[in-house]
């Protein structure tokens, strides 16, 4: 936006449309991060680092209950922010990958039974091939 000049002989819509820029984005300030988030984010650094195992909701209820008027949005996207997620099980953990495999066993000649000798049959063939 520093290209348009306010006072310069072409209007402002002129130069924006010339320079094929929005003329809402030459007048667009953003607005800055309010106090509140900031004390928000220190209480939640603070638990943080105290239960590193909560999560959004379990954050959440935390901060309704010593007094902070929040909802998930906010604190999911403070923790997004603050680049925080919650130690312990992530979804799918304990899904099998067996069936991921099923395809590449077609191209081997003896078919293995386990996802990670599969793995390991591949990489050593591929190290092989390439002396």
């Amino acid at each position: 936006m520093s290209k348009i000049d306010k006072t310069h002989s072409l209007s402002v819509s002129r130069q924006c449309y010339l320079l094929d820029v929005p003329r809402s984005s030459f007048y667009y300030s953003p607005r800055e991060d309010g106090s509140y988030n900031e004390k928000l984010m220190k209480q939640i650094d603070k638990q943080y680092m105290i239960t590193p195992f909560y999560g959004v909701p379990r954050m959440t209820h935390y901060l309704r209950g010593i007094g902070y008027e929040v909802n998930p949005k906010r604190v999911r996207r403070l923790y997004r922010k603050m680049n925080l997620y919650a130690t312990g099980p992530r979804p799918n953990t304990s899904k099998s990958y067996s069936n991921l495999c099923k395809p590449l066993l077609k191209h081997h000649s003896a078919p293995l039974k386990h996802g990670s000798r599969l793995f390991l049959q591949m990489q050593h063939t591929t190290f092989s091939a390439q002396q």
